[in-house]
């Protein structure tokens, strides 16, 4: 970074290309795979002090490298969340991979659909049931406009809705339709 920036490049170009390089290197990364955890607790920090200073309009990065940073907080807010437990960085790196992904995609991508997916899973995991329930229906209008009725995606967001129903408003009838939903679409595409 400080060679790109005495060599003339701007703040962005440079910290693009920090980013960019992290997520190769975060790439390795799989929360089931704890024989991958050195990877995230090696980079996450990284990412964690160059990630807020990127902004989703940022002028002189490519799409390919805000899609990059992109996909480097969302697994890097995957790291906080599943393996150090820190659910506010958590947070906060999946928010900087929506605004990202809206920046580059717009509002109806499955990327979008999966960062509404995992805030909402991370509001779920700390009782805010509300603000969960809101985004996975965010996420399951996105991918039954894209993929129609009978798609993995959709079955996700009908089992987390479900999840949502059952926990906290008692509401185990509205569950169970949630539930069969998302287990016919999942029968159907995965037998």
């Amino acid at each position: 970074v400080v060679r790109d920036l005495l060599m003339g490049s701007s703040k962005a170009t440079a910290l693009g290309g920090v980013l960019a390089a992290l997520h190769v290197e975060m790439a390795e990364f799989d929360h089931d795979k704890p024989a991958t955890y050195f990877v995230g607790r090696q980079f996450a920090r990284h990412v964690r002090a160059a990630a807020p200073h990127m902004q989703p309009g940022e002028v002189g990065l490519t799409t390919e490298t805000k899609l990059a940073v992109a996909n480097l907080c969302n697994k890097t807010a995957v790291f906080f969340a599943a393996v150090a437990c820190s659910l506010q960085e958590a947070l906060v790196l999946y928010r900087k991979s929506l605004d990202l992904s809206i920046k580059v995609h717009g509002e109806e991508h499955p990327d979008v659909a999966t960062s509404y997916n995992n805030i909402a899973s991370l509001f779920q995991s700390q009782g805010k049931y509300p603000e969960a329930l809101e985004l996975h229906t965010k996420s399951l209008a996105i991918d039954l406009k894209l993929h129609g009725p009978e798609h993995p995606g959709v079955a996700r967001s009908y089992n987390n809705m479900a999840c949502v129903y059952f926990k906290s408003q008692g509401k185990e009838k509205e569950a169970m339709e949630f539930f069969e939903k998302s287990l016919a679409i999942n029968l159907k595409f995965f037998a």
